[in-house]
């Protein structure tokens, strides 16, 4: 499986790695595409090109829009793995991912001058953050935004702060006597 980062964000990134990957392994693809990022980005485990691949492909297959957007990019690059371009196949991805509402998918497709038929309905509401969501949000994302940030001599934005380094915060008044 994944390597040990010998960090405590590293670490927590493995957890949230480990539980995406179980519900990956039970068909969830928000938890196949939560692994696709993870290991195309090197998040609690070494970067493999070709798990991401592979997860991002169940989640695809899954239908994940973003997972089916993303893949359709993939093919239209020839990037990420996929063995040359392949504009049929991006195509076929990205009217997958725009019949569901995907606005990129609906935005390529266009700029190729392929009409894309809108809903007659406004789109339903998002759905409820997953706790695969927040995980990777919390122990990927917000992190990592922490890290870059310092590295680059700034701080990052206070609500991408990591919990455990910054000092709590008082949201009442303060009032002088």
């Amino acid at each position: 499986m994944a390597e040990l980062l010998p960090t405590s964000t590293g670490r927590a990134q493995l957890d949230a790695l480990r539980t995406y990957e179980e519900h990956a392994a039970k068909g969830d693809a928000h938890g196949a595409f939560n692994c696709s990022v993870c290991y195309a980005r090197g998040l609690g485990c070494s970067r493999d090109r070709d798990k991401a691949l592979r997860f991002l492909r169940q989640a695809a297959d899954g239908g994940l829009p973003q997972a089916q957007a993303q893949l359709a990019y993939l093919y239209s690059t020839g990037r990420g793995g996929i063995d040359g371009k392949d504009d049929a196949e991006a195509e076929r991805w990205w009217r997958l991912a725009a019949a569901q509402g995907d606005h990129d998918a609906v935005s390529r497709l266009q700029k190729r001058g392929i009409a894309v038929a809108r809903r007659a309905s406004p789109p339903p509401p998002p759905p409820e953050r997953s706790r695969l969501a927040i995980l990777f949000d919390d122990f990927c994302v917000g992190p990592c935004a922490v890290f870059l940030g310092k590295l680059r001599g700034g701080t990052p934005p206070s609500d991408l702060a990591d919990p455990l380094l910054e000092e709590p915060v008082s949201t009442e008044p303060e009032y002088e006597i």
